[in-house]
């Protein structure tokens, strides 16, 4: 693996000061990490504050990998670190009140790349004469241009375009946008770089000169030309080209082949970055890296499209549990494998689609403590305990022994002694998804919670990455002992699907949906499924199919629905507290 870098950090025409920090190290032969943070709060505190930022992640991360801990998680602990410490020098020092910074970092490992990104700054990939923002800026203004109610070019005018949602240092709890494990290729490009740079120079600009000089030269003349177009700021960039010469030479013909040295020493430490939940990664066909929310699949192509071929849904009363709770009021916990596991009168029960046959007063439920079964269906229970000062879970196994405590996050570190987790955002309805040998699932209102080797004493708290606006559900789905999850945003319409080994995204598309409610959601194969009070809807991972399934049952329609697991086989709620299963039927 060949890498050359350069990076350059410059005060601007404005500023009396450079808050601007940046770093780049080779690890090994096969490892290297870059950095850009921009720093805010005053020359007292901004520049302070990246600074300490930059060398604090290094530090921590380079520990981290001594004592063989992954590269994600060494990036996560090493990001949560960061936070806390420049928490601590704020709340520690009146002249740096209001301290933080963006950090952007790009770590290669083996020829994959994962980054970690907060606020502004931002991260792009040139690949076969294609330049792509790969981060996702953390600003107010942003998000209006992802709402439709400005233009990128409003917005690179808007006079609060600098005002993040997300820093270092603004808050406790934070989710870091995470990017992970993604295919790197000979001939790529990356340019990180502090807003200073993009608020001067148009991705055109960037893209003309990235494609035609090497490293050394493309910073100095990046910084030259925002200089040019007014500097109204510290100006950072850091382009990192992959490959060996002759393979940089050839991915522009234009470029000018002068050698140069693989390392470039720091003039001024810089960055900007932001994170908002969660913003994902996915190919397309061509392999060409694509910038979460960038595929967009609307609502007038489903309406063409249910013209063309439409479908029935089939709803077969099951007698036998409507007999069993009639007149009471029932609470599903799961199905799975065919069996259908709830809760009536606090009694947990279930019912097996295999045999017909009812097993009752499995266990009971009581106040504060919650069952859920595992993906082999084990039962473990979730107790809340609100007594104490600080709110804590406790995960307990079917005899009531404590596996696993959970409290809350001080932001200093998140797995502080065996089988107590330290959680960002806990709050008091958390609510157990998912379990198997590996992994425990837990969602709140704003945040999903993944926890990896949950019955071990090696507990890893995984989704400080996971946070999501406004409603938002979660299906899941195993299919042939891979878990997938999907998450769907309703303000932002945002569908992310998330799996692998430790759930880095696969796929993050901005997908309209047709109004209504949205009752739950699916994988199968390769297809979507969206469950409504009177229709399905699938979508093909490209574009919504040509069927859309709708609901002609006595005008009958559904309050809940849940798909098994594991298989096809899917129950629906009626409004009236009638189940029934779901079958597809096609005129």
């Amino acid at each position: 693996m060949e890498i050359h870098f350069a990076a350059k950090s410059d005060i601007g025409r404005v500023r009396s000061a450079n808050e601007d920090s940046f770093l780049h190290e080779k690890l090994s032969d096969e490892e290297y990490i870059f950095i850009v943070a921009d720093g805010m709060g005053g020359h007292q505190a901004g520049d302070v504050a990246s600074s300490v930022a930059t060398k604090t992640f290094f530090e921590i991360y380079q520990q981290s990998r001594k004592k063989n801990k992954t590269v994600i998680e060494a990036i996560q602990s090493s990001i949560l670190r960061v936070n806390a410490k420049i928490l601590k020098m704020a709340a520690d020092d009146l002249s740096r009140r209001g301290m933080g910074t963006t950090f952007t970092a790009l770590v290669i490992f083996k020829m994959r790349g994962y980054i970690v990104h907060v606020g502004d700054s931002r991260l792009y990939l040139i690949r076969q004469g294609r330049l792509q923002q790969l981060t996702t800026d953390h600003s107010f203004v942003e998000k209006l241009v992802e709402n439709g109610q400005l233009t990128k070019e409003e917005a690179r005018e808007h006079p609060q375009k600098n005002v993040l949602y997300m820093s270092i240092g603004a808050k406790e709890g934070f989710a870091p946008e995470y990017i992970f494990d993604f295919e790197i290729l000979n001939g790529d490009t990356f340019l990180i770089c502090s807003d200073g740079l993009t608020n001067m120079v148009a991705d055109d600009q960037l893209l003309d000169i990235l494609a035609k000089k090497m490293p050394e030269d493309a910073v100095e003349a990046l910084v030259a030309l925002a200089n040019e177009n007014g500097g109204t700021d510290n100006i950072t960039a850091q382009v990192i080209s992959v490959g060996s010469w002759k393979t940089l030479e050839k991915t522009d013909p234009q470029r000018v082949a002068v050698r140069r040295s693989r390392f470039f020493v720091p003039l001024l430490l810089t960055a900007s970055v932001a994170a908002v939940v969660f913003v994902y990664l996915f190919y397309f066909h061509t392999n060409f890296l694509a910038r979460p929310g960038s595929e967009k699949i609307s609502e007038s192509t489903l309406i063409a499209t249910e013209k063309k071929e439409m479908a029935r849904i089939e709803l077969q009363p099951l007698n036998v549990i409507n007999q069993d709770i009639k007149n009471n009021h029932i609470l599903p916990v799961i199905l799975v494998n065919g069996n259908f596991y709830y809760l009536k009168n606090n009694e947990l029960s279930s019912f097996s689609f295999h045999t017909g046959n009812f097993n009752e007063k499995i266990g009971f439920s009581r106040q504060n403590i919650v069952p859920f079964y595992s993906f082999d269906e084990k039962i473990y229970w979730m107790q809340k305990n609100s007594k104490e000062k600080n709110l804590s879970f406790k995960i307990l196994s079917a005899d009531q022994k404590t596996i696993l405590t959970l409290e809350k996050n001080d932001g200093l570190d998140q797995l502080r002694s065996a089988k107590i987790i330290n959680v960002p955002d806990l709050s008091d309805d958390l609510q157990p998804l998912y379990a198997d040998n590996t992994y425990l699932l837990l969602r709140n209102s704003s945040r999903l919670f993944i926890i990896k080797e949950w019955l071990s004493d090696d507990s890893i708290l995984l989704a400080g990455n996971f946070i999501f606006s406004g409603n938002f559900l979660i299906g899941l789905k195993n299919l042939e002992g891979r878990l997938f999850i999907l998450v769907y945003e309703e303000e932002m319409r945002y569908l992310t699907e998330l799996s692998g080994d430790d759930f880095r995204q696969i796929k993050k598309v901005d997908l309209d949906l047709p109004a209504g409610k949205l009752l739950n959601l699916e994988k199968r194969a390769n297809q979507f499924f969206f469950y409504f009070p009177d229709r399905f809807v699938v979508w093909d991972g490209k574009e919504f199919a040509n069927y859309a399934y709708l609901i002609k049952e006595n005008n009958l329609l559904l309050k809940a629905v849940y798909p098994d697991l594991t298989s096809d086989l899917r129950i629906g709620i009626s409004e009236n507290g009638e189940i029934f299963k779901l079958e597809i039927k096609n005129d």
